[in-house]
């Protein structure tokens, strides 16, 4: 399995990848494809604060990855939150979601001081994963404040 950046070619396979995505329990509310997009371009561009990369195995695009880089003043130290982790329903049950996490915690070992994501409580096999691992439930709610574009 490889994590490859983003390339301008996996833009059509990225929207469709994201578009089942955000039509399953994995997430809380639909997306437009244009923000769909905006973030494609994003990593495109290299926005120091978004990486996205194509789950690979065998030559085939099995899923993909975004990343967000931020601090943590309650960890003091650089985080790294997994925005979106996808894998092709072909692709699961298979480990490779689990190993994914793992390349990343050693990868950010020393790098940053956390790996955080979210999850739906319905996405019930995500969170047996996530626990199973470390990660730990924080007692927030998640508040959005979404500002005008101009």
């Amino acid at each position: 399995m490889d994590l490859i950046p983003f390339t301008t070619a996996n833009l059509a396979e990225f929207l469709e990848m994201s578009r089942d995505m955000y039509d399953s329990p994995a997430v809380a509310h639909p997306v437009s494809r244009d923000i769909f997009i905006a973030t494609f371009r994003a990593c495109l561009a290299g926005n120091q604060n978004i990486e996205g990369r194509m789950i690979c195995e065998n030559g085939e695009n099995i899923g993909y990855l975004l990343l967000a880089h931020s601090f943590s003043t309650e960890i003091g130290a650089p985080i790294i939150m997994i925005e979106e982790l996808y894998l092709i329903p072909e692709a699961r049950g298979r480990h490779i979601g689990r190993a994914i996490l793992e390349t990343l915690s050693r990868y950010y070992q020393n790098r940053a001081g956390a790996l955080k994501l979210e999850c739906t409580p319905e996405n019930k096999p995500a969170m047996r994963l996530y626990e199973s691992l470390g990660f730990q439930p924080l007692p927030y709610t998640a508040m959005v404040w979404e500002l005008p574009t101009t």
